[in-house]
């Protein structure tokens, strides 16, 4: 696989002017990614602005279910069985852990992320280019 360099040596000055053309239309900006995350992160909008719907969903998912198991196991507690309900609700409350140190990685690489998703739409444009 070629890198974006040689990539980009290959093509004539007008071909290079389509390509500053669709990086400058397509391209993802780390402010708005930062500013989704921020404002937005419980609806993972920040991942579906990148492309990574997949992500996206599993990030919408998770949470959800955490604070369901949560609840099961709280509610579970207060009807009588403490023991599985204290159970359920330690489970959801790990999950709830695990998805906010999830959170966090995603602050400080969330740069690296919006960097790969432009990389990735920069070669796909060059591809085009070269047919």
């Amino acid at each position: 696989m070629s890198s974006l360099i040689e990539m980009k040596k290959e093509l004539n000055s007008h071909e290079l002017e389509i390509l500053k053309s669709e990086l400058d239309r397509k391209r993802k900006s780390t402010g708005i990614a930062y500013a989704l995350w921020f404002f937005l992160s419980f609806f993972e909008i920040h991942k579906f602005y990148q492309g990574k719907f997949l992500q996206g969903i599993l990030y919408i998912i998770a949470p959800t279910l955490a604070f369901l198991t949560m609840g099961i196991g709280l509610l579970s507690s207060l009807t009588g069985d403490l023991e599985t309900g204290g159970d359920i609700a330690g489970f959801g409350l790990f999950a709830l852990i695990v998805y906010f140190v999830w959170w966090i990685i995603d602050l400080f690489t969330l740069h690296r992320q919006v960097e790969k998703v432009n990389q990735k739409i920069e070669r796909k444009i060059l591809n085009k280019l070269k047919k």
